[in-house]
């Protein structure tokens, strides 16, 4: 972070990130944080959990003139409908502890509904504290494109083993970094049906398809 310049930037962590020396550095070089919270505050997420199910004493804080705000998000493909509920409220005085971290404003919880064709619907629940704002279309936002970050990284990894890359020396591992990228955006826009994986493996033993490929 030292060397980042994050001036007017929201910055997204997972919750190994999730720490005060961490939040206070962000709020030092003017940006704001959304930062996951998870059992290993276990105290604080413990608290944050019962606050958001406890629909009564959100009503209440709102009632104070405390922001509530809350915003829902639907994603439909393939027999599968995701819905991403995102309430988030100021009201982090309520918690003891607050002033520890430095710039919080807000707590954030993402509720997670994905439905596959018949099968029961499958809920998940994140929570969050931030610097922002109870904002929660702006933070449903700045989370869902965290996520879909790590997911890139995932596929990187997955197709073209990019963690296991050696490559070291000058600006090799940032050129082939690029080239990457820009090959796995090819294939997602490749014509067929196949997994990322088999349009890889499709491409490298017919040139016709490659062409193709390359031509999309």
């Amino acid at each position: 972070l030292e060397l980042l310049c994050l001036e007017g930037s929201i910055v997204t962590i997972d919750a190994m990130g999730t720490q005060k020396k961490i939040a206070a550095k962000i709020v030092e070089k003017k940006a704001d944080y959304i930062l996951a919270l998870k059992e290993n505050h276990e105290t604080f997420y413990e608290e944050v959990q019962t606050l958001f199910a406890d629909q009564e004493t959100l009503e209440d804080f709102a009632s104070q003139g405390k922001r509530l705000e809350e915003s829902t998000a639907f994603d439909k493909g393939h027999g599968r409908l995701e819905t991403r509920r995102c309430v988030a409220i100021e009201a982090v005085d309520w918690y003891r502890e607050h002033w520890q971290w430095e710039g919080l404003r807000s707590l954030v919880m993402i509720e997670s509904t994905r439905q596959v064709g018949e099968d029961p619907p499958a809920v998940q629940k994140r929570y969050y504290i931030s610097s922002l704002d109870a904002q929660s279309q702006l933070i449903s936002n700045a989370i869902r494109s965290h996520w879909g970050i790590e997911s890139m990284h995932w596929t990187l990894d997955m197709t073209f083993r990019e963690d296991e890359s050696r490559v070291r020396l000058g600006h090799a591992a940032k050129t082939l970094s690029i080239a990457r990228k820009f090959a796995l955006n090819l294939l997602r826009k490749a014509p067929g049906k196949d997994s990322i994986k088999g349009k890889q493996q499709t491409a490298g033993w017919n040139q016709e398809y490659l062409m193709k490929i390359l031509q999309a």
